[in-house]
């Protein structure tokens, strides 16, 4: 049993992790930002500890691993929305490396920080590790920042630092403006889903992959860059085909009606080699199940909401 600290922890990916860390008999400290935001935690059915934190306040970070003293930091904290240059980014620069240096001068031995794919440059290649770095926007840039520094301040301590770079996670609890929940929303609301051509090649993730890949590293002796994201890409049209003949509504897709980013790149595959080979984790969940997990999810939020309004 290892004692977990999750930052980030009411959020889609933290509450999943919480959840996993949880089931197998890991001890959990939960940060959390506000505890009014905190639902996604209240049915685990575990005992949780959970400390309000804000990652801003250095004084509220000394306090949080103080309290917690981790054996391992599994940072999840940071906003992620449809506005990839919100200034709230370099918020969670500060706040980050705050929680870093805590980390370390606690000497807390396994330092997990969550990356993303959108540090890569575009390539036709699988991305592994060795991939060139080229943050396509504000969000990545910050991203990528932390991780340098991160990288060469903890390189004398004696803990531990990963950088998990996360690839396109998808599943129950996702934001509306997420691909996944995107096309799930408009279809159940029998609405026409406008989408680009759909010739983009992505990997999509289960969330509950996601959540088990992030603990194993943190179990790991990795140090590093590590890539975690599906084994296979797909092309978003055929994604959303997917859904919508799982809710047959397929006639509701409407595919050419919008203009693809001017960061988004054709193709973002992982190349998994170090989770693969180290880590020795693979995504159990296929992506036809997680789909119609995901969908039923949705369709069950749906009819609580309707009910709810009756």
């Amino acid at each position: 049993m290892s004692r977990v600290l999750v930052t980030g922890a009411s959020g889609f990916i933290g509450s999943h992790v919480v959840r996993a860390a949880l089931e197998r008999g890991d001890d959990v400290v939960a940060q959390v930002r506000s505890r009014r935001r905190a639902g996604a935690l209240c049915d685990l059915g575990a005992p949780l500890h959970v400390v309000e934190a804000d990652l801003a306040d250095a004084d509220a970070m000394r306090s949080l691993i103080a309290e917690a003293k981790p054996d391992v930091g599994l940072h999840l904290a940071w906003p992620l929305g449809p506005d990839y240059e919100s200034p709230e980014h370099l918020t969670c620069v500060g706040g980050s490396l705050a929680l870093l240096r805590e980390l370390v001068e606690a000497a807390c031995p396994r330092i997990v920080f969550v990356g993303t794919h959108h540090e890569l440059a575009p390539s036709d290649a699988d991305l592994d590790e060795s991939a060139a770095v080229e943050p396509r926007n504000l969000y990545a840039v910050c991203k990528d920042a932390v991780h340098r520094i991160g990288r060469a301040y903890t390189e004398r301590s004696s803990s531990a630092f990963v950088w998990a770079r996360l690839f396109n996670v998808y599943g129950p609890g996702q934001s509306e403006w997420a691909l996944v929940p995107h096309i799930i929303g408009n279809l159940l609301a029998d609405r026409p889903c406008h989408l680009t051509s759909g010739d983009q090649v992505r990997v999509f993730l289960h969330v509950r992959d996601a959540a088990a890949a992030l603990l194993a590293v943190g179990d790991s002796t990795v140090r590093g860059v590590v890539h975690i994201g599906a084994d296979e890409g797909v092309s978003v049209r055929s994604l959303a085909i997917a859904i919508g003949d799982r809710l047959a509504r397929r006639a509701l897709l409407s595919f050419g009606e919008v203009s693809p980013r001017a960061d988004d790149p054709p193709r973002v595959v992982s190349a998994n080699r170090r989770l693969h080979s180290e880590v020795g984790f693979h995504p159990r969940v296929r992506l036809e199940d997680g789909l119609s997990e995901t969908i039923e999810w949705f369709r069950n939020r749906s009819v609580s909401a309707s009910l709810e309004l009756q």
